[in-house]
């Protein structure tokens, strides 16, 4: 009985990473999502200062808690994207 001949495709190198392809980024499409990121930041940051306010008043203002950490998690975002 004969062995079936078995086809080589040449030398395989041990621990090499298999290349797989990465999807192609759209740049303008990350550049429009920074902007409105960034808008939405400005957005935010421009009704802390009304917030403070009630909150001297005795007004516990809605939302305000929220609001900032919502600032905080866009401007590590921005600051992460911005620093690649």
């Amino acid at each position: 009985m004969t062995e079936p001949e078995i086809a080589v495709q040449g030398p395989r190198v041990k621990d090499e990473p298999l290349s797989v392809p990465q999807p192609k980024r759209d740049r303008a499409a990350e550049v429009a999502a920074l902007k409105r990121d960034a808008v939405t930041l400005a957005e935010l940051a421009q009704t802390v200062p009304q917030g403070i306010e009630q909150a001297q008043k005795g007004v516990r203002p809605k939302g305000l808690l929220e609001n900032l950490k919502l600032i905080e998690k866009l401007s590590r975002h921005l600051r992460h994207e911005l620093s690649q």
